[in-house]
């Protein structure tokens, strides 16, 4: 296996035209492909896919949110103890990205009746509306937009300072919402993005 892994860095780097190559492996290949880049000193880098790191991530997410609270709450989505602990572990891959983008859409909704008036929920729905019936471009800003976002950054900052558990779940919020931009990066091949979701996974996990 490590001949092939060789032979496969070389013509990586062949086709990047001696460049450094960007090389995504899965986790058991990953780590035999550093060993091999060490030694040679190769122009690769060995990256991991995002499947091994996002479920890894998902399974510090459940270690960092172990009593919180959490666990009871998937069990209101997948009843029974069994699916809701390897839902916190991060395995049941599929199972486990639904509940957590579950609760944070029941975060958000709840955020979006303390924090914003009729009127404003009025007109961002009707935002949402015509961007659906492509009547207007997805990138275009409406002023309501921005109101949206300076309200969500304000609300969620003023909830971190209000305590550690509101913190802590200011903190899952914002794991969550890496989550969905680390899935976009990767559907995109954006390699620095995935690069700025790393870093911030880490800083999550160690903080």
């Amino acid at each position: 296996m490590t001949s092939t892994i060789f032979t496969t860095l070389k013509e990586c780097i062949r086709l990047s035209a001696n460049r450094v190559a960007i090389v995504t492996y899965d986790l058991p290949i990953w780590l035999k492909a550093m060993d091999i880049i060490k030694q040679p000193n190769l122009p690769a880098i060995a990256r991991s896919g995002g499947f091994h790191l996002l479920k890894s991530y998902l399974g510090s997410m459940g270690n960092i949110m172990q009593y919180s609270g959490l666990l009871e709450v998937i069990q209101l989505i997948y009843p029974g103890s069994t699916t809701a602990s390897h839902i916190m572990d991060g395995g049941c891959f599929d199972k486990t990205i639904r509940a957590h983008l579950f609760i944070d859409a029941a975060i958000y909704q709840h955020i979006i009746k303390l924090a914003f008036n009729e009127d404003e929920r009025c007109d961002m729905r009707a935002f949402m509306e015509k961007v659906a019936d492509g009547k207007m471009g997805a990138r275009h800003t409406d002023p309501i937009v921005v109101v949206f976002e300076e309200r969500f950054e304000e609300t969620f900052k003023r909830l971190a300072e209000g305590g550690r558990t509101p913190a802590l779940w200011v903190q899952y919020h914002h794991m969550v919402d890496m989550i969905m931009v680390f899935i976009r990066t990767e559907q995109l091949a954006n390699h620095n993005g995935h690069l700025c979701c790393e870093i911030k996974a880490t800083l999550h996990i160690i903080m």
